[in-house]
């Protein structure tokens, strides 16, 4: 069936028993086999496309779970942290002063 008859008959197709459930049949039919639209030849393949897909969802998946680990900064030597904020347990007690 060619576009001016499709449309000329659209009523009477419509119309009918399961004219609609029919029509979206067809309309999923030509979609799938990408006869809706003209193929434009400068457009990648759909493979390449879902590789980007793929890639650009691994990124963001891997910079998301990224979020909660924070870098700290170095502590330096000469940074003395206050004993009375460290727990007794983790003190290092000298020998000799024992």
């Amino acid at each position: 069936m060619d576009t001016q008859t499709f449309l000329k008959n659209f009523g009477y197709i419509a119309d009918s028993h399961n004219g609609v459930e029919k029509l979206r049949e067809l309309i999923l039919s030509l979609a799938m086999k990408g006869n809706l639209v003209g193929q434009n030849l400068n457009d990648e393949p759909a493979s390449e496309l879902l590789k980007q897909i793929y890639l650009k969802r691994n990124n963001l998946e891997s910079k998301k779970n990224n979020k909660s680990l924070k870098v700290l900064p170095e502590i330096k030597p000469e940074e003395k942290i206050p004993e009375k904020t460290i727990p007794p347990q983790l003190i290092k007690k000298d020998k000799k002063k024992e």
